[in-house]
């Protein structure tokens, strides 16, 4: 990715000028280091694959903005999940911008897009099987589609294009292009569309897409949050558009997000924000693109941008989803007493969830990592949280911020579960839980 968030600018500014950071000093984490590795910045689209007793992650090297500079750190990262030794390094040339993020493994290849505008496929040593030019920048993981038996990777870039390939050759299976689409097609001059590419961001096909069977053919159909204007579901099979809808007020305010689906229901849901009114909402809409309801989110807060199952994670809490209503639970941990400011307001900024869950203080909870905590000087802090009941029944420090989506996994195979967690300082640390591997549920 080429820029710095502005959301990200404001937190920053805003954390600096609190004054309630002024005097405090860092924390050690509770948790003990199974080992830690560096592997440079990652970013909350990272996706990394575990396989093999391996973990392969895509790293966006030194800094996020390699066009001003050479950067040799970034590429996929192949590491011993035991021990965190590097197994191999690749696609990290220090020319052009090799930023990396989601990958994805089908059968003995690792597929990727990265911010070069290509896509790459090698095998787990390092070797290169094939790459091709792509339209845009490709900002997240593959989703992948079953066609005839078959599994395909469907990449998306910034610049508004969705494509099914081939993974055995990288040709391609079908197109779809948005109506805003800006990217590069075969045929174009090459070295005028990266010049461009340098000087704007468009970020239409930037998140993840949900995936789901919308019309019962037996291939996944793909629901995109674009730009976080409009939702639009594209046939898996085809790559036709099968509808979009636009809420005729506010944005989307899931920038780091997937839709979520729920999939008994069959609802597809996300939240709406007025910055005209400082408003939030959550709104539902049917497997056919038509609304159904709304239910005002104002008393919660903004949302953490995550979610898991039938719940989304908020900066005061949780909402609990249901068919045609919501919910809300909240902790009084995720607040802070501001003496400066002499009222009570929420301790966090936003964060991740883990998309594993596991049994601890007697219910289902998850992993989550707050990118900022009022309470520790530039600290992320992780906790553990009830999926049903909101509450923390865990958390510590973390060695700096983080944006990274927590992975749970039983590390070092010694029948306990582990996480994995990515910090801004370039590491990746495996962290011991000390919770029996036979707690963990997804």
């Amino acid at each position: 990715m080429k820029r710095i968030a502005l959301t990200s600018l404001i937190l920053i500014l805003v954390l600096s000028s609190s004054g309630i950071n002024d005097k405090i000093s860092p924390v050690e984490t509770s948790l003990k280091i199974i080992w830690k590795k560096q592997v440079g910045n990652v970013s909350h689209r990272t996706k990394p694959v575990l396989k093999d007793g391996k973990i392969i992650i895509g790293s966006n090297g030194q800094h996020f903005m390699d066009f001003r500079s050479i950067d040799n750190g970034n590429g996929v990262y192949v590491l011993s999940l035991n021990n965190g030794k590097q197994i191999a390094h690749f696609a990290g040339e220090k020319f052009g911008d090799m930023d990396v993020n989601g990958i994805v493994s089908i059968d003995d290849k690792i597929l990727f897009g990265n911010d070069n505008d290509e896509v790459l496929c090698y095998d787990i040593d390092g070797k290169q099987k094939w790459q091709i030019l792509f339209s845009g920048d490709v900002e997240h993981a593959p989703a992948i589609v079953s066609i005839d038996g078959k599994k395909i990777p469907v990449f998306a870039t910034e610049t508004g294009e969705v494509r099914a390939i081939n993974p055995d050759d990288g040709t391609t299976l079908w197109s779809y292009y948005h109506p805003t689409f800006s990217g590069w097609k075969t045929g174009d001059n090459r070295f005028v569309f990266k010049v461009k590419m340098h000087f704007s961001s468009p970020q239409v096909f930037f998140n993840e897409p949900a995936l789901i069977d919308l019309n019962q053919d037996g291939t996944d159909d793909l629901i995109y949050n674009c730009d976080q204007e409009s939702l639009i579901a594209i046939n898996g099979l085809n790559g036709k558009k099968m509808w979009s809808y636009k809420p005729a007020n506010g944005r989307m305010y899931m920038g780091r997000e997937k839709p979520i689906v729920l999939k008994q229901e069959k609802r597809i849901v996300f939240n709406v924000y007025k910055s005209s009114e400082q408003t939030n909402s959550i709104e539902y809409l049917s497997f056919n693109g038509k609304h159904l309801h709304s239910f005002d989110l104002n008393h919660s807060g903004s949302p953490l941008l995550s979610h898991f199952d039938h719940t989304l994670f908020t900066t005061k809490g949780i909402v609990l989803l249901d068919k045609d209503r919501v919910s809300f639970k909240t902790d009084e941990a995720l607040f802070v007493y501001d003496n400066t400011k002499k009222k009570k307001q929420v301790r966090y900024s936003d964060g991740q969830v883990s998309q594993s869950s596991f049994m601890f203080s007697g219910e289902e909870c998850v992993a989550v990592v707050f990118q900022n905590d009022l309470k520790h000087y530039n600290q992320g802090t992780l906790v553990i949280m009830g999926t049903k009941s909101g509450q923390i029944h865990f958390e510590t420090a973390l060695i700096q911020n983080s944006e990274f989506t927590p992975v749970i996994a039983d590390v070092n195979k010694d029948g306990t579960l582990d996480i994995l967690v990515a910090c801004y300082d370039g590491n990746l640390y495996a962290y011991e839980l000390k919770i029996p591997s036979n707690k963990l549920i997804l």
